[in-house]
């Protein structure tokens, strides 16, 4: 058995390694390709972004804090709602990968570690 802190190290080096791995994954993409969603069904990559980001706020940290705390249910979430609500696909290119890369930098600091 791995002790918490090695597991907890490793995975903050694999997060660590999100932004730029995405970043390789989206520097390319035109204005067009960043909001043309490949089905109806399926999101263009400016809401996956903005969901990605989304999460890690709303979401993963609320999780991680009731678990902490002992907590033993989850708020309801609704990504799709959001989505919509929030009118990701018509977020500003810059603004959305900016403001994930902002809450990514912040979750995988120093100041969010959790030991």
């Amino acid at each position: 058995m791995r002790e918490p802190c090695d597991v907890l190290s490793s995975v903050r080096r694999e997060l660590a390694r999100f932004p730029a791995v995405l970043e390789a994954l989206l520097k390319d993409l035109d204005a067009a390709t960043w909001r043309a969603r490949p089905t109806p069904a399926e999101w263009a990559p400016v809401e996956i972004v903005c969901h990605l980001r989304d999460e890690e706020v709303e979401d993963f940290g609320a999780r991680i804090k009731i678990v902490l705390e002992g907590g033993a249910a989850f708020s309801p979430i609704d990504p799709e709602r959001w989505a919509a609500e929030r009118r990701n696909a018509r977020a500003p290119l810059g603004d959305a990968r900016a403001r994930a890369e902002v809450t990514w930098a912040e979750i995988i600091g120093p100041s969010r570690m959790i030991v």
